[in-house]
C-alpha cells in the first residue's frame, strides 16, 4: 500500500531534503514553483528513437551518441527514450555496452533511468537529473509473438510517472509476413499490456485497451507496414529535396499504417506527425541504395495518444539519413509534453 512521508528525504544528488511532501512511491510532489523550474512554460521535452541495427555491432550506438552529441546540453531532451530491434544475438552484453556508450555522452546532465533487453530488442531510458526526484511507477512487461526459445518479434512496454503525467513507451517489432498479422500482434500487444497501477483505476472492469489509462502514450519501433503500391524503385536522393515532399505525400497514399488506421482496425486514437523524409526501409547496408527487390516502405514508425490532444505536441519527426550500418534507417520524434499551465 504506498504511503506518505513528511520529513527528511535524500534526493538524487545526495543532499538530505526537509518539509518534502511525498506520493506514491515516495516521489516528490512537486509545488507550483518546483515545476516553474523544472519546466519551460509547464512543459517538458521527450524524444523517441527507433531503429533495427540489423544485428550489427555497437557502432549503431555510437551512431545515436554521435548524433545526442551534437546536441548542446541545454537542447537536449528531458527524457530520452531509445528502442532497438534485432541486436546482434552473438554479443550477449550488447545492452550494458549500449549503454555505457550512452553515458559518455549524457552523462554530464542525464542519467540512466532504467534499460531492459528482451532477446533481440532493447530500450533504454536517460532523464535529467535534476528530474530524477520526481520519477517513479518504473514498471516494464514484455509481450512476445513467438513461443520460446526464439521471441524476434513482440514489444516491451515502459511506464513511467514524470511529475504529474502516468506515460507508457511501447518498443515493438511488429511481423514482416502480412499487415493482417501486423494487426493481430498490435492487437494482442495492446489488450496484454498491465501494469499495476492499473487495477485500481480499472477497479475490475474490463477495458479493450487499458493503455488509455495513461495520460499518454508513446509507440514506436520497426512496425513493418509496408508501401502496397508498383512502381520501379528508384535509390532516393537523402540531400536533395526540390521533388521530395511530392513523392513522399503519392506514395503515403499506398502506406498499409494509413489506410488501416483510417478504417480504425489499429492505433485507434494514436496521431503521427507528418512525414517529410523518404522511406526508411530496405537499403543495401553501408550505402544509401535501396535493394531493388523491395518495395521501399516506412517501416519504422513514431505514433503517440494523449488524454487531451493538447498536452503531447510532435516538435520534429524525421529519420536519420546519413545512417548506413544497417537496412533500416533511424527515426526519431521529439514532442512537448505539458505538465501543467503556466497559470497553475
Amino acid at each position: 500500500m504506498p504511503l506518505t512521508f513528511h520529513g527528511q528525504r535524500k534526493t538524487a544528488s545526495g543532499k538530505m531534503t526537509k518539509g518534502l511532501v511525498l506520493g506514491t512511491d515516495g516521489v516528490n510532489l512537486p509545488s507550483g514553483e518546483a515545476i516553474s523550474r523544472l519546466t519551460v512554460n509547464g512543459d517538458i521535452t521527450i524524444v523517441c528513437y527507433t531503429w533495427n541495427i540489423n544485428n550489427k555491432g555497437l557502432q549503431c550506438v555510437d551512431y545515436i551518441a554521435k548524433m545526442l552529441s551534437v546536441t548542446p546540453n541545454s537542447q537536449q531532451a528531458d527524457l530520452i527514450a531509445i528502442a532497438l530491434q534485432e541486436l546482434p544475438t552473438f554479443h550477449p552484453f550488447y545492452h550494458k555496452d549500449a549503454v555505457r556508450h550512452l553515458e559518455t555522452v549524457l552523462g554530464s546532465t542525464h542519467s540512466c533511468l532504467l534499460y531492459i533487453r528482451k532477446f533481440a530488442q532493447f530500450m533504454a531510458f536517460f532523464v535529467r537529473t535534476h528530474l530524477l526526484d520526481y520519477v517513479s511507477r518504473k514498471e516494464y512487461k514484455f509481450v512476445s509473438r513467438l513461443a520460446l526459445p526464439i521471441r524476434t518479434k513482440g514489444a516491451i512496454a515502459v511506464s513511467i510517472r514524470i511529475l504529474h503525467r502516468n506515460c507508457v513507451f511501447v518498443g515493438c517489432h511488429l511481423p514482416h509476413s502480412s499487415s493482417g498479422r501486423r494487426i493481430e500482434a498490435y492487437q494482442q500487444i495492446a489488450s496484454k499490456i498491465r501494469f499495476g497501477w492499473m487495477s485500481s483505476a480499472l477497479r475490475g472492469h474490463r477495458l479493450e485497451d487499458p493503455l488509455k489509462l495513461a495520460d499518454a502514450v508513446f509507440w514506436f519501433g520497426d512496425l513493418n507496414f509496408r508501401l502496397n503500391y508498383a512502381e520501379p524503385v528508384e535509390d532516393p536522393l537523402p540531400f536533395d529535396t526540390s521533388q521530395i515532399h511530392t513523392s513522399i505525400f503519392h506514395k503515403l497514399q499506398h502506406d498499409e499504417l494509413y489506410l488501416e488506421s483510417a478504417k480504425g482496425t489499429i492505433f485507434n486514437g494514436f496521431r503521427e506527425a507528418l512525414i517529410h523524409f523518404v522511406p526508411t526501409y530496405k537499403y543495401i547496408p553501408g550505402s544509401h541504395k535501396l535493394d531493388k527487390s523491395r518495395t521501399p516502405s516506412y517501416t519504422d514508425r513514431v505514433l503517440y495518444w494523449s488524454q487531451n490532444h493538447t498536452h503531447v505536441t510532435p516538435v520534429l519527426y524525421d529519420s536519420h539519413a546519413t545512417s548506413t550500418m544497417s537496412d533500416h534507417k533511424a527515426v526519431h520524434c521529439t514532442f512537448q509534453l505539458k505538465i501543467c499551465t503556466p497559470k497553475n
